[in-house]
């Protein structure tokens, strides 16, 4: 079983965002299912460490924006906001400590969790 530490600091100011994918055309993966944003959302700040989601509007992602909006997540091109920016290939240069993935095969953990490596 896994246990998140100290999850508020993990996670800055507690808004997450997620990036709309820009490195392949062709890229429909999304970081984060909206079952899991309801997950988050549901558990709050002081379990999760997440407060807020903002998505970038996506019309290849495989979840529609529509989706997320109904979990509770925002819809917004404009990501400054959040504390930890998710995607699932590697973001263009954005000025900021960036964060490097880790790829989990299916089969490789019990239970519903994503792993994250952060390099800042």
């Amino acid at each position: 079983m896994f246990a998140m530490t100290n999850s508020v600091n993990m996670l800055g100011n507690g808004v997450v965002g997620i990036l709309s994918e820009s490195s392949n055309v062709w890229e429909r993966r999304a970081p984060l299912t909206p079952a899991h944003c309801a997950r988050l959302l549901l558990s709050g700040k002081g379990i999760s460490g997440v407060e807020r989601i903002i998505i970038q509007s996506s019309a290849k992602r495989i979840y529609h924006d529509a989706q997320y909006e109904d979990v509770g997540c925002e819809v917004s091109d404009d990501l400054s906001q959040c504390g930890l920016i998710l995607g699932v290939k590697q973001p263009k240069a954005i000025g900021r400590s960036q964060v490097q993935c880790l790829y989990i095969l299916p089969g490789d953990i019990k239970d519903d969790y994503v792993f994250c490596l952060l390099t800042l």
